[in-house]
């Protein structure tokens, strides 16, 4: 399908591809940030990381909490893209377009969808980094959960074989 499309409707996944490159330099962004924040001592933690040691439930302190609920969310933002994905081709394939430009457009706008719901979902693990680095100013923990959301963000990359189906 992509070989049949005009140039400018191929040139439109490269702008999708620069937005999804964006959107993954600000978790970049965000850690140089902490990063900053941190090496200037321009903030007081709320609590001592200690508090990450505390256990919540069945032996599981915070700290294995929170990077259990990340890659739980890790998960479901790529289960849920996949879902998504699949579904989209099934109803692209069901209509009739009067041309491919059409069925390009049609296809391109949806999956822009997925794509940006997707990415908020790998956000949700950055955010809750912040979180916990504003309230500890643990680095690591924040520096882990970027490299497990840029992991999420990385199988939902677009690409040209993506608007092949």
């Amino acid at each position: 399908m992509i070989n049949e499309l005009s140039n400018e409707s191929r040139q439109s996944i490269n702008g999708s591809i620069i937005i999804w490159f964006s959107m993954l330099i600000a978790q970049f962004i965000y850690l140089f940030v902490c990063f900053y924040i941190l090496d200037e001592g321009l903030y007081k933690a709320i609590f001592d990381q200690k508090i990450l040691t505390n256990t919540l439930f069945m032996n599981i302190d915070i700290h294995n909490a929170i990077y259990l609920v990340s890659i739980i969310i890790l998960i479901t933002g790529y289960l849920y893209f996949k879902k998504a994905y699949s579904h989209l081709i099934s109803e692209t394939k069901k209509q009739n377009f009067k041309d491919i430009e059409e069925e390009f457009k049609y296809f391109k706008e949806k999956y822009l969808s997925i794509m940006f719901i997707s990415l908020a979902i790998f956000e949700i693990i950055v955010i809750l980094g912040i979180v916990v680095f504003f309230t500890t100013l643990n680095f690591i923990i924040i520096t882990n959960l970027v490299i497990i959301a840029v992991l999420g963000f990385l199988l939902v990359i677009p690409s040209k074989g993506k608007f092949d189906y």
